[in-house]
């Protein structure tokens, strides 16, 4: 009985095998169908319509016309940026809006920015759009100019306000140090002062020269003078020749009050003068200052003097008068005393020592140094003369050339040196 039922129960198992075997392969079947079906076949494509695209412009707000002949640019060409109506632009090709592709012509198309529009041509060729403006160019010339003006006047309006606090720097120390005085009076001088400042500054070297040099100064150190011990053998001829004082025995007298040159005496003090005196003439301000020049080289002022012009001088008269103008010196035997002179204007002569004689007691006559060719020699003569009560210095009526007062033009007289002494006229 247990051999027969092996034989059944294994043909059982058999047949659950081959059902599992069937069932499987009907299930794997059915899914290799599934997968298959949801595979593309391959299909031949159709001809697709082209997508058609709206390429009308979008309105945009108007914009004011940069044609003066077509009115709106836009309008009349469309901008840079998009195509003419009709027309494709290859600046375009890679605008979604220009594809063929239905999803990407879909795509909204990037903004782009406003390029310049195009110029409208015209006949001839020639077009319409304005002529750039040039740029503005800058002179640099002038710029520079002005710059150099400006600094120039800067440096005027400095210089002129350092002369007036030395001015008034002057007349604060006048009395009780007159060689600081005198100093800062030269430095104030040589600044630029104003009128009014130029005529404050005249008067206060008045005062300074006479206690510095004219009336025997007692100034302890004094750059301006020495002082010489006379010694039995002297006299003051040999004196001025030893010593190389560059001026007159006259003024060597006056400065130490002798009445008689010859009459010095042995072991007393004898005040010499530094240097050699030089004047500057200013025709436009009228008036002459004389400077002290000593052994550095140095020039300082001494005094100033008003003067007065005659009519060969006078703006509008001579058509010369600006060729008096330079460098003078002393004319040998160009000084005199009591002169006799004859007015060119009118023909009219004086007599040496005649009390009339309308340029006064003092004639100096100069002679120019830098004269280079043979046309300086018809140059006006220069000379510097005194003046009378007749015609005094302040009615400006002189005959003669350049006119100082009496007691001026005898200083000057005994302080210029023939060769030695320079008169510089200036304008």
């Amino acid at each position: 009985m247990t051999s027969r039922r092996r034989p059944r129960r294994g043909r059982r198992l058999f047949v659950v095998i081959l059902l599992l075997a069937l069932c499987g392969g009907g299930w794997w079947w059915l899914r290799s169908d599934d997968d298959g079906g949801s595979a593309e076949p391959p299909v031949t494509r159709e001809p697709t319509v082209p997508a058609v695209v709206d390429m009308t412009p979008a309105k945009t707000p108007a914009k004011k016309s940069l044609d003066p002949v077509t009115g709106d640019r836009d309008v009349a060409l469309g901008s840079r940026g998009s195509n003419r109506i009709g027309e494709t632009s290859p600046s375009n090709a890679d605008d979604p809006a220009d594809s063929d592709d239905p999803v990407t012509a879909s795509l909204p198309a990037p903004e782009k920015s406003d390029p310049k529009p195009e110029p409208e041509p015209v006949a001839g060729g020639e077009s319409t759009e304005p002529a750039p403006t040039p740029a503005e160019t800058v002179d640099e010339t002038t710029t520079d100019s002005k710059t150099e003006t400006g600094s120039r006047l800067s440096n005027a309006m400095a210089a002129r306000n350092m002369a007036v606090a030395q001015l008034a720097e002057a007349g604060t120390l006048a009395d009780r140090d007159p060689v600081a005085a005198r100093k800062a009076l030269g430095k104030a001088w040589s600044g630029g002062l104003s009128e009014d400042d130029r005529a404050r500054a005249a008067a206060l070297s008045r005062t300074l020269a006479d206690r510095t040099i004219f009336m025997g100064p007692s100034v302890p150190v004094s750059p301006w003078t020495r002082t010489y011990t006379i010694r039995p053998s002297d006299t003051l001829g040999g004196i001025i020749y030893g010593q190389k004082v560059a001026t007159s025995q006259s003024f060597i007298a006056r400065i130490n009050g002798l009445d008689d040159p010859n009459a010095i005496r042995a072991n007393r003090p004898l005040l010499l003068p530094n240097g050699r005196f030089h004047a500057v003439v200013d025709l436009d301000s009228r008036d002459l200052a004389v400077f002290q020049e000593i052994d550095d080289g140095s020039r300082d002022l001494l005094i100033v003097m008003p003067i007065a012009l005659g009519p060969d001088l006078e703006a509008g008269i001579d058509p010369d008068r600006d060729r008096v103008t330079g460098v003078y010196r002393v004319r040998p035997q160009g000084m005199r005393r009591n002169p006799s002179w004859r007015n060119p204007a009118t023909g009219r002569m004086w007599s040496r020592g005649d009390v009339g004689n309308p340029v006064g007691e003092h004639w100096i006559s100069l002679e120019a140094i830098d004269q280079i060719d043979e046309a300086d020699a018809t140059r006006p003569p220069v000379v510097l003369h005194g003046t009378t009560e007749d015609h005094p210095i302040e009615s400006g009526l002189h005959p003669g050339l350049i006119a100082l007062e009496p007691r001026d033009i005898e200083w000057l007289y005994l302080m210029l040196d023939t060769g030695d002494s320079t008169v510089d006229v200036r304008r």
